[in-house]
């Protein structure tokens, strides 16, 4: 729908720290209010910790930390679970189920050859050593290039 510069201020009212962030305002239902990509993380040299919920990120007096809460975020996924049915994201998981189905052999790219591998027609010997001539390794002479 268009984008929006906002103030974005982290820390407490002895160390903080402030940035201007573009936001892109768009239609769609989310659990998320506003979200921080990565170049807002640059912009406040943050580092994200997502197991811990716990952001950081260096302030004029020292290490600014924000932490999130963990029933609350629990909260959220759960509320968007309920609202993702309307994006279509079954269908998306359901053809990822299938995708992702070690159980169903997937289909060839390219037909194999019916040519039997022969090691002494289909290598070339070459030295490794540099010095020592029986050290030596047998390398396809029939790859053809991906």
């Amino acid at each position: 729908m268009g984008t929006i510069t906002l103030d974005v201020i982290f820390g407490t009212p002895e160390n903080f720290k402030r940035e201007s962030i573009d936001f892109e305002v768009v239609d769609w239902k989310s659990q998320y209010h506003a979200i921080l990509g990565r170049p807002t993380f640059v912009r406040f040299m943050a580092v994200p910790h997502y197991a811990y919920l716990m952001l950081k990120m260096p302030g004029p007096k020292g290490v600014i930390m924000v932490h999130g809460d963990f029933d609350r975020s629990n909260s959220c996924d759960r509320e968007f679970s309920k609202i993702s049915e309307f994006f279509g994201v079954e269908e998306h998981f359901e053809a990822m189920a299938v995708d992702n189905d070690k159980t169903i052999f997937p289909a060839r790219k390219k037909p194999a050859k019916d040519v039997a591998f022969n090691a002494a027609d289909d290598t070339t010997t070459h030295q490794v050593h540099p010095t020592d001539a029986s050290k030596t390794v047998k390398v396809s002479s029939s790859l053809t290039p991906a």
